[in-house]
C-alpha cells in the first residue's frame, strides 16, 4: 500500500526545495561583467541519477537539503526507482542520500552530485520488506550532516521490529548503523509514527 500521508513541514523538513523527480536548482553567484555586481545565475542539475547515468526509471520525490547553509553536503529523498543503485530488487520506495561532490565552499558554488547510497537498508544487510519515505537531513552552518532520518513501514531495518507500525528510523551518513526511534523505556510504539 502506499505509505501514509505526512504533516506538513518540520523543523528538519523545511527545506523542501526540489520537485518531482529530484531535480535542484541551486542558485549559485557568478560575475555579470566586470564592472557589475554579481548576478544570480540559476543551474539545475539531476540528482536522481541512475547508477550507470542516465534518467531513473521511477519517480524520486519530496528532496531535502542538509541544513548546513550553503554548503549543501548531503541531499535526501525517496525514489521509486530501481536502478539508482545495484541490487535494488525489492520493489519499494526507498530513501536515498547524494553527496555533494568536486571542489565546493560556502560561496553559492554549482552543486554537483557524487555518490548516491540508500539509506533504507537493513543494519544486517540485504533490502527492506516495506516501503519507506519522508526523509529529513541534519546539519547546521558550523556542524557538517551526519545523519538521515525517515519513516518505514518495514520490520526487517532492525531486529525486535514487531510491532507491525510505520516507525521512525536513524541511519548515519557513514554508514556505521541504522537505528529506531523506540518510545521512552525502549517500548515500541503502538500507533504509526
Amino acid at each position: 500500500g502506499q505509505p501514509p500521508s505526512r504533516p506538513r513541514a518540520t523543523t528538519l523538513n523545511r527545506l523542501r526545495l526540489l520537485p518531482v523527480l529530484a531535480l535542484a536548482a541551486v542558485s549559485v553567484a557568478q560575475p555579470a561583467s566586470a564592472a557589475s555586481d554579481r548576478a544570480e545565475v540559476q543551474n539545475t542539475v539531476l540528482i536522481s541519477k541512475a547508477a550507470g547515468g542516465g534518467l531513473p526509471n521511477g519517480p524520486s520525490t519530496n528532496a531535502v537539503i542538509s541544513n548546513d547553509r550553503r554548503w549543501a553536503r548531503v541531499i535526501a529523498f525517496e525514489s521509486d526507482a530501481t536502478n539508482l543503485v545495484a541490487g535494488d530488487t525489492n520493489g519499494v520506495k526507498d530513501v536515498f542520500v547524494v553527496r555533494r561532490a568536486g571542489t565546493f565552499h560556502n560561496d553559492g558554488t554549482q552543486w554537483f552530485p557524487g555518490s548516491t547510497t540508500r539509506v533504507s537498508r537493513p543494519r544486517s544487510g540485504g533490502q527492506a520488506n516495506g516501503p519507506s519515505w519522508g526523509a529529513a537531513v541534519n546539519g547546521s552552518f558550523r556542524k557538517r550532516p551526519s545523519c538521515v532520518a525517515f519513516l518505514s513501514a518495514a520490520t526487517n531495518l532492525v531486529g525486535g521490529d514487531t510491532n507491525g507500525k510505520v516507525d521512525a528510523f536513524v541511519a548515519k551518513l557513514n554508514g556505521s548503523r541504522i537505528k529506531r526511534l523506540p518510545l521512552p523505556g525502549g517500548r515500541q510504539p503502538n500507533t504509526d509514527a
